[in-house]
């Protein structure tokens, strides 16, 4: 269900899926977003919204859904 309240990301996800990213990025995703971490991450292809071009998708959300900069700290 889409709503207008905000969802905010951690990090927004490049990658090309038709390439070998995609095994990295799934990697990636179930670490980070797991504890200790429990980052929110926007990965495109997962978190679209329906409709339009898969760049206007990503220009709009980056621009509206607050993915926003938090320094990271590694600990260990």
């Amino acid at each position: 269900m889409l709503t207008d309240d905000p969802l905010y990301y951690d990090a927004f996800v490049i990658y090309n899926p038709a390439g070998k990213d995609l095994n990295f990025v799934k990697e990636l995703a179930d670490k980070l977003e797991a504890p200790p971490h429990k980052l929110k991450l926007f990965i495109p292809w997962r978190d679209d919204l329906p409709g339009s071009s898969r760049h206007e998708i990503s220009a709009h959300m980056i621009a509206t859904r607050y993915i926003t900069y938090k320094p990271y700290q590694c600990t260990g």
